[in-house]
């Protein structure tokens, strides 16, 4: 009998090790597979959600600049009447095509589809109806029916040899009717447009979606498969997945032929944004992840942990640049307005607890403009590089220098004892500014302007400090310029007058706040009233009488003077053809005319619509205009002159005095300030000065007025030395219309 041997199957300890460690490093392995794919996928999500947020902003603020560029360029043709005439507003559309590089066209649309003005197409050539062109119908159609800006399909247009995205947007009269549509193409290829700022990491794809299905715009697009794109709508089910994750407000993610997307709906344009990642990229990513799997556990291990922190310290870069782009200015490098006054709050909660005080210099180069007008932008942009490095290396350990933009830079100055301690930093500031800016091997010269405030005793919250600043440097750029201004109360009353006066004044001729007080002028010779000046004032309700010193200046800068100017040009023209009805003798007006008027196009047409309208000759009115006026827009006053009116220079010698201008410009009358009438009788060199200029007068046949005659003394030397017409107090002050006649009437009768 033969006995059985039973083999049994034995596993040795280290086969049982290599099999758990195996077993380990598969699971091991496996969990890393899968957090490392997990990874990949969120941070190709987070890449993805945060490239829809930008085309988001992107897009606001494409639409809201141009919606309200075309409203405006739209209102301004609607003023000029250029719907009815529209070379009128030519002039207008070229600027406006030169100031927005990234525009293909503006365009006048009249309510039937006709267009009757196009930027670049010369006056005569046939223009095409909107209503038959297929690209356009359906957008102008819209934009009849809407309230705000409409986008059309993007199309090609061979005129520019661009892809356009066409905006319009109906412009409505003061009955809310439709008077017309301006039309503009968004040009694609343009460097100007915002959209080619965004530059996606390859295997990324921006796509904007209309509602009606069609693309209205996507990046990467070769050239070749543009047509196809923009011309075709999307496919029927990639719409309907768009649509259906419009409510996750681009915080979700889904798949969509394949692609990784994250898609966002504006509402107040009608529609979508889409951001994708191939999956081929996403794989590729993970395919480099997993480079040489199941190999010798260390190395595995040490690959895998490698990758790990590649992938992670490329993640880690990425988002540095992103936040460095978002918190530094990408022309100077220096930190921008959200970066200082994140510094700023905590340099005053440290300043709050160690009782400490905080400087806050506001910057602002003079005259920038000029330099960008005279030499171009690409020059404004070197000095600007040139002056943040000067800043820079002036500054102390811990101090920070910001530009708030354009030629604004702000320096914050922590650790600050008072306002003595950093007057050495703003003589450095001021040292460096002044010296030349070599740039393309020409010197330029510029110089700055600084208001400065103090923390605590200027404002206890960033937003308070850097509005005292800013309040501040205004003063500065009010006192001259090239020097600086520490903050004051005085300054704040200041500027809240400002703000009243600006807001008060803007509804002031609907009000009839304004009106006209008249100060007749005599002929020193025979004692007669020969005319009278018309002076403009304002009573506010609130404010009471308000000076035209104060109100003037206000009134140019925001565009009120042209308004305000032909309301005083009709009010006298008005009172002057009721007074020579009544007068019947020869009689001049004069009316004073801001720099703002001269170089306003239409004056000259407006004056002679007026004298027809009032049957009045154009010698009975006289312009006055200061020297400064006359040497910056003299240009201008020959077509004023070629009407028959007289032309005077008001406060003579108290500007840009210039024997030059009284022979190249078309004065006839001069009139002598009242600061050197004053002290005529009992200063022999202001005597000497009177007689001179009436001496120049006559030498160049032209009429001399003195203002401000006060006394019996001032008018007897005034009629000894042959001055021809006066006017002041020792006559009569500024009075009401009715005054004036009754004067007339009795008076000069």
């Amino acid at each position: 009998m033969h006995k059985t041997r039973h083999h049994i199957f034995r596993i040795s300890p280290f086969e049982l090790l290599f099999s758990f460690l195996l077993l380990m490093l598969i699971t091991g392995f496996a969990i890393y597979a899968y957090n490392t794919w997990n990874h990949i996928h969120e941070t190709n999500k987070a890449k993805l959600q945060f490239m829809n947020r930008l085309l988001i902003q992107t897009n606001r603020e494409i639409f809201i600049h141009h919606e309200s560029m075309l409203h405006l360029l739209g209102e301004r043709l609607q003023e000029v009447g250029a719907i009815d005439a529209p070379e009128r507003g030519r002039k207008l559309i070229e600027q406006m095509l030169r100031l927005n590089p990234s525009m293909a066209g503006f365009g006048l649309v009249r309510t039937n589809g006709q267009m009757v003005l196009i930027s670049n197409v010369p006056p005569g050539v046939p223009l095409p109806n909107l209503l038959h062109n297929p690209h356009a119908d359906n957008s102008f159609g819209l934009a009849l029916k809407n309230e705000g800006m409409v986008t059309g399909r993007t199309y090609y247009q061979p005129l520019v040899n661009s892809w356009i995205v066409p905006l319009r947007i109906a412009i409505r009269d003061a009955n809310n009717k439709v008077s017309m549509v301006m039309a503009s193409g968004l040009d694609m290829d343009s460097p100007s447009t915002t959209w080619n700022v965004l530059k996606p990491e390859p295997g990324t794809t921006l796509r904007i979606l209309r509602e009606d299905g069609y693309w209205q715009y996507m990046t990467p697009l070769a050239e070749k498969d543009r047509e196809a794109v923009y011309n075709r709508p999307a496919n029927a089910g990639d719409v309907r997945l768009i649509k259906r994750w419009r409510q996750k407000n681009g915080q979700s993610a889904f798949y969509i032929n394949d692609s990784l997307a994250v898609s966002s709906w504006l509402p107040r344009w009608n529609i979508y944004t889409l951001v994708t990642r191939d999956s081929q990229a996403i794989a590729a990513e993970y395919r480099k992840a997993m480079i040489l799997p199941m190999m010798i556990f260390l190395v595995i291990t040490a690959s895998g942990y490698a990758f790990y922190r590649i992938s992670a310290r490329q993640q880690r870069d990425y988002e540095s640049k992103l936040i460095h782009q978002a918190q530094y200015d990408d022309l100077t490098d220096l930190p921008n307005r959200l970066l200082v006054m994140d510094r700023l709050n905590q340099a005053m909660d440290i300043a709050r607890r160690k009782k400490d005080k905080i400087a806050l210099a506001f910057i602002d180069l003079d005259m920038f403009k000029r330099i960008n007008d005279s030499f171009g932008h690409i020059t404004g942009d070197e000095l600007l590089r040139q002056f943040a490095q000067r800043l820079s290396k002036i500054l102390r350990a811990g101090d920070t220098v910001s530009r708030l933009g354009g030629d604004e830079f702000l320096i914050l100055l922590p650790g600050t004892h008072d306002a003595a301690s950093i007057e050495p930093v703003i003589r450095k500031i001021f040292q460096l500014s002044q010296q030349p800016f070599v740039i393309d091997n020409r010197e330029i010269y510029t110089t700055c302007s600084i208001g400065l405030s103090l923390y605590p005793n200027d404002g206890k919250t960033p937003l308070d400090l850097l509005k005292a600043a800013d309040t501040a440097l205004y003063k500065a750029k009010d006192k001259g310029r090239n020097t600086h201004c520490f903050y004051s109360e005085e300054m704040n009353q200041e500027a809240h007058r400002r703000m009243q006066l600006e807001s008060f004044l803007r509804h002031a001729l609907e009000k009839d706040e304004l009106y006209l007080l008249y100060q007749p002028q005599i002929d020193l010779k025979s004692g007669h009233c020969c005319g009278c000046e018309a002076l403009l004032r304002w009573n506010n309700p609130e404010l009471g009488e308000i000076t035209p010193l104060e109100f003037i200046p206000i009134a140019e800068e925001i565009g009120l003077i042209n308004k305000i100017g032909q309301f005083v040009l009709e009010q006298a023209c008005q009172d002057l053809h009721q007074l020579k009805t009544q007068w019947r003798k020869t009689f001049r007006m004069a009316v004073n005319i801001s720099s703002w008027q001269i170089r306003s196009p239409g004056l000259a047409e407006f004056i002679k619509k007026l004298l027809l309208d009032y049957d009045l000759s154009s010698q009975a009115l006289e312009l006055e205009i200061t020297e400064n006026s006359i040497v910056e827009h003299g240009e201008h006053l020959d077509a004023l002159r070629a009407l028959g009116l007289y032309i005077a220079i008001d406060d003579f010698g108290t500007g840009f005095s210039s024997l030059s201008y009284l022979q190249r410009f078309p004065i006839t009358t001069l009139k002598i300030d009242r600061y050197f009438i004053k002290n005529i009788a009992r200063s022999a060199a202001e005597g000497k000065l009177v007689r001179g200029i009436i001496n120049l007068g006559q030498s160049l046949e032209l009429e001399t007025i003195a203002e401000g005659i006060e006394t019996e003394d001032q008018l007897n030397y005034l009629r000894q030395t042959g001055c021809q017409i006066g006017q002041g107090f020792y006559f009569s002050r500024p009075i009401p219309f009715k005054d004036l006649l009754s004067q007339m009437q009795t008076t000069y009768a």
